[in-house]
Order: C-alpha cells, then sequence, then structure tokens
C-alpha cells in the first residue's frame, strides 16, 4: 500500500468511530485493505488507553516485557470496543 490509509487520509481516522465510517470510507474510495489498516490503527489506539505511561514516555528502549505490553494494544483495544458496544446494547 505504500503509505498508510492514516497518512493519506488522517480525517478518515475520525469517520471510522461512527457507525458508517465503513460506508462512508467505500464511498471516499478506500478499498478493504486501506480500511483494515486504518481500523488497526484505531484499535491500537484505544488498546493505548490501557498502556501505563511509564511505558508510552520511556524516553529508551522498551525492555521486552514493555514491548510486549505494547504489543498487545490493539487486542486491548478490540476488548475495550466490545465492552463499550454490548454496554450500549443494554
Amino acid at each position: 500500500m505504500g503509505r498508510s490509509a492514516r497518512t493519506k487520509r488522517p480525517w478518515y481516522v475520525e469517520s471510522l468511530q461512527t457507525g458508517r465510517g465503513v460506508c462512508k470510507a467505500q464511498a471516499l474510495g478506500l478499498n478493504k485493505e486501506e480500511i483494515l489498516a486504518t481500523a488497526d490503527g484505531v484499535l491500537h489506539e484505544i488498546g493505548k488507553l490501557e498502556i501505563p505511561q511509564t511505558i508510552l514516555r520511556k524516553p529508551t528502549k522498551l525492555t521486552p516485557e514493555e514491548m510486549l505490553i505494547m504489543d498487545l494494544s490493539e487486542a486491548r483495544g478490540l476488548v475495550l470496543f466490545w465492552v463499550v458496544r454490548e454496554v450500549h446494547r443494554g
């Protein structure tokens, strides 16, 4: 894909947060690969809410344990997204 969908269309990240984000993305000409890449980025950012600030702001190289925590941010984001969706469903 070359540049990421986020770099090409940074405003799209915001529209993904709505229920119609994927439809908007398709109407704007994003392909499935670009939509998925952007969605992964959104889940990563949501997952970072659970990562300690000491790791996020660490000025030196992360330890293997800290890297593992960072690598799990997408999974954490998916869990948080699911919990919020279930709460809103009632």
